[in-house]
């Protein structure tokens, strides 16, 4: 076994087992077969040891790369053995039986059933396109048994046909390698990338806020019966949200089997998951034909989500009176498509390979892809602009942010209805001396995606929210700082974060209520955690989804924070009152304005305040510029 990087080698005896060779290897795992001298059977044994965070020392055991990877590595091994724990409850033949988990050389083993026989990729290799009835014959079953892993709010995460055994005593089929513990560790670990099953993988899979479900598994399911029957892979998920290439089953094999159960295929490969079957009893019905399952086919009313992922955002770092719910940083165990990178060199002995996390030609690496396309058809479009900048077409202008004019004038600033914060008062008048222009909009993707092209700065995570005329989140105030310095050099122009003044002159527009409408919140007006009337999950919006206000500018109150030039202060006494930013030491926390769109009705009020480092950032942090 020694051509397996850091694998035991033959022989090697741990507790009752003895290791006779490696069935396959991958970044998460290693897995070997084994005899259990207790029993006198062969087993299959996984060994958690992901290349990533830790190694095989000389001798056995199994250390990890450094500090910081040990706390991740210790996080991964938890929840390996939990779903070792999980798994070892179900007792189906169509399922892969765990008989034990245990710990020993510095990580942990699974001990499960050694399914003799053909992978289903072999298989199908073997005996070519399978009619209805041959494949009913596999399927069916497989389905009962997974249905009760539903039943538990546990998932498979990735079926396809390598992780399928045709068993060769009677032909059934059996599950094998279950990815809920390796997504939920190559989701905590930043560095790794996302890996998905091209052709059967659904579309929630490509994000890591993807709504995942008992209709994840039904998706793979029905992509693997599209290739049985059709002899190919259907086309990936996200090939297929425009102008969709896939042909139909029902239309493609029209006449070579049931009208129903060719229904019943298709309905699984819906993109949109909500139009999919959402449990395995709805579609085991409609793929045996009983009675009423065309309409169920056709109609299909999908029921609500059973498991949303969330995102995490930091909160204010002052103390306030009420708190949005914060959202779990860290993505729950299986939500979200993730794994551990590609391993390029990954050999597997036996095509057989049992509960390992082996790659195919049917897996392709992709890093959230709809974020991904966004990105490069901006920087082609930003390359167009640039070479129409040279030739004398564009002036370096097409790189400004749309700008609304901001007259001179003067307001009361601060509390002015009462009932706020301390560090909101006194309320005193403030003179705005100058014009100036700010940003229609907040900062978007697509306009810090030139700055960090052309300055080599880190682009900032869209954390699954997407980026296509999204605000740029998880920016600092030093991010924001910079961006503004970079577009003045480019333009000639000055553009700057505003002061907390300015800001808020412009954000009130001549009221002087607590919301730009008046002085109680109103449904729909913003983004914030208090004015969907539909209660639907937030998130940042979409620039100008919502009315601006009677300066013209969109997004003052709610969807993402935004940065201003202020150093933060308990209060206003000692504030300057003609309009410019109070700043008294340069490494200072600076203020933030606005309210997101985690926030509450009390943080959405015009006055708030909060503030953070500046060289922190978050999900639910963004900036505008001012342009003097």
């Amino acid at each position: 076994m020694s051509e397996h990087q850091n694998a035991l080698p033959s022989g090697y005896q741990i507790q009752e087992y003895e290791l006779l060779r490696v069935l396959g290897s991958g970044g998460f795992a290693i897995t070997y077969l084994a005899f259990d001298n207790n029993t006198d059977r062969g087993c299959a044994i996984k060994e958690y040891l992901p290349r990533y965070l830790a190694t095989r020392e000389a001798g056995d055991t199994v250390v990890a790369n450094s500090e910081k990877d040990q706390e991740e590595f210790d996080w991964g091994l938890e929840r390996f053995l939990a779903e070792a724990r999980t798994l070892a409850k179900f007792d189906d033949t169509n399922i892969v039986k765990v008989y034990r988990s245990f710990s020993a050389n510095g990580t942990g083993y699974i001990v499960m059933e050694y399914a003799e026989g053909d992978t289903f990729s072999e298989y199908l290799d073997r005996k070519g396109k399978l009619g209805e009835t041959e494949l009913k014959k596999v399927l069916i079953p497989m389905l009962k048994g997974l249905a009760k892993v539903h039943s538990t709010d546990f998932l498979h995460r990735d079926i396809k046909p390598l992780n399928i055994i045709i068993r060769d005593s009677d032909e059934s089929g059996v599950l094998i390698d279950f990815g809920s513990a390796r997504q939920a560790i190559g989701a905590k670990d930043q560095h790794l990338t996302a890996l998905v099953s091209g052709g059967y993988a659904p579309i929630e899979q490509y994000s890591s806020r993807g709504n995942q479900g008992p209709w994840t598994d039904i998706y793979a399911l029905g992509a693997l019966c599209y290739r049985a029957m059709c002899g190919e892979d259907p086309y990936a998920a996200t090939d297929r949200i425009k102008d969709d290439p896939l042909i139909p089953i029902s239309k493609k094999l029209k006449g070579k089997a049931s009208p129903g159960f060719l229904k019943a295929i298709d309905w699984t490969l819906k993109v949109d998951e909500q139009e999919r079957p959402q449990n395995v009893a709805e579609w085991i019905a409609a793929l045996e034909g009983r009675p009423g399952d065309e309409k169920t086919v056709i109609a299909a009313s999908p029921a609500e989500s059973s498991s949303k992922s969330t995102s995490g955002q930091a909160t204010q770092s002052k103390p306030v009176g009420t708190y949005a719910a914060a959202a779990a940083l860290v993505l729950s165990i299986g939500i979200g498509a993730w794994y551990f990178t590609s391993d390029t060199g990954t050999e597997t002995i036996d095509g057989a390979e049992q509960g390992s996390d082996q790659n195919s030609e049917q897996t392709s690496v992709v890093s959230l892809s709809e974020d991904e396309l966004f990105i490069q058809q901006a920087r082609r479009s930003n390359a167009d602009i640039a070479t129409q900048i040279q030739d004398g077409t564009l002036t370096v202008e097409t790189y400004e942010p749309e700008l609304v004019l901001v007259n001179a004038g003067s307001f009361d600033m601060g509390d002015i209805q009462g009932g706020g914060d301390s560090d909101e008062a006194p309320v005193r008048r403030v003179d705005i001396p100058q014009d100036f222009y700010l940003s229609k909009h907040e900062i978007s993707y697509a306009d810090y995606l030139r700055f960090t092209d052309a300055t080599g700065r880190e682009m900032a995570d869209a954390m699954g929210f997407g980026f296509e005329n999204k605000p740029v989140i998880n920016v600092s105030w030093q991010d924001a700082d910079a961006y503004g310095q970079w577009l003045s050099e480019l333009t000639g122009k000055t553009y700057r974060l505003p002061s907390e003044a300015e800001w808020e002159y412009a954000a009130r527009a001549g009221t002087t209520t607590n919301y730009p409408w008046g002085n109680e919140l109103q449904l729909d007006k913003a983004n914030c955690a208090s004015c969907k009337s539909d209660n639907s999950e937030s998130g940042p919006g979409e620039l100008g989804s919502y009315g601006a206000n009677l300066s013209g500018l969109h997004d003052m109150n709610g969807n993402v924070w935004e940065w201003v030039q202020d150093c933060a202060h308990d209060g206003y006494v000692g504030a300057p009152v003609n309009g410019s930013a109070w700043e008294t030491d340069p490494a200072c926390s600076r203020v933030l304005r606005g309210g997101a769109w985690d926030s509450t009705e009390f943080q959405l009020r015009t006055a708030f305040r909060n503030w953070r480092p500046a060289n922190e950032s978050s999900s639910n942090i963004g900036f505008r510029l001012l342009r003097e």
